[in-house]
């Protein structure tokens, strides 16, 4: 949930805490992400691209392209039209969206800084949608792909209809992975499973706050490999 009134000085302090999550519980939750066999995984972590809209990424090996579609739903439900897909600093939050934050002072360490993002609107501002939707990474381009994880961060407690899901050829699903809403500021490295024959990958953030969807988050650090 959007935080109006805390800024990014107080996230550096206090402020900064998990609700309801002594030590132990965010040592369980939140594992770092895993580097067996880390030179064969290209990765998607949209570092080179400036904060803004954007319809397709190239892995940081320049692997690509890989399109891109964010949908956003709307209070009522319903989906808008056009394509959502905003870079997000999460160094420097915009939009009052400090439960994005990472960097230095993150109750984990985690530094993702670039991430991607539904956007609230079509302005220029990256501004995190609340009320969820679902972010289309298409590799078809490469023909299939292996999905090895990724990582998601700010799955809010009532953002507990979440999901990652992989499809293959003829829209078949390979995978469902349902997503830990662990609250704000919240980084999980989802594991994918090493699942071969993927052309899509979707991630839905969807839930019910006080009667409305729900549904803020971003994603980063896809580890795949060309099949």
């Amino acid at each position: 949930m959007k935080n109006k009134y805390l800024s990014v000085a107080a996230l550096a302090l206090s402020t900064f805490l998990f609700v309801g999550c002594d030590d132990e519980d965010i040592k369980d939750f939140f594992p770092k992400p895993s580097d067996g066999d880390s030179k064969n995984w290209d990765i998607i972590n949209f570092e080179m691209y400036k904060t803004g809209f954007l319809t397709e990424v190239k892995s940081s090996n320049g692997t690509g392209p890989i399109m891109v579609n964010a949908m956003r739903r709307q209070s009522n439900g319903t989906y808008a039209n056009g394509n959502h897909a905003m870079i997000f600093n999460t160094h420097t939050p915009t939009g009052d969206d400090t439960d994005l934050f990472t960097g230095i002072h993150h109750p984990q360490g985690y530094d993702l800084s670039k991430v991607l993002i539904i956007n609230q609107d079509m302005n220029s501002t990256p501004n995190d949608n609340q009320y969820g939707g679902t972010m289309t990474l298409d590799f078809s381009s490469m023909g299939t792909v292996t999905l090895h994880e990724l990582t998601a961060l700010d799955i809010d407690k009532y953002e507990n209809m979440s999901y990652v899901r992989l499809y293959g050829a003829n829209n078949r699903m390979l995978l469902e992975k349902k997503l830990m809403n662990m609250g704000n500021n919240s980084v999980q490295v989802v594991d994918l499973g090493n699942t071969s024959g993927v052309m899509r990958l979707e991630v839905t953030l969807d839930g019910t706050n006080n009667g409305m969807p729900a549904g803020s988050g971003a994603i980063d650090n896809i580890k795949f490999m060309k099949d």
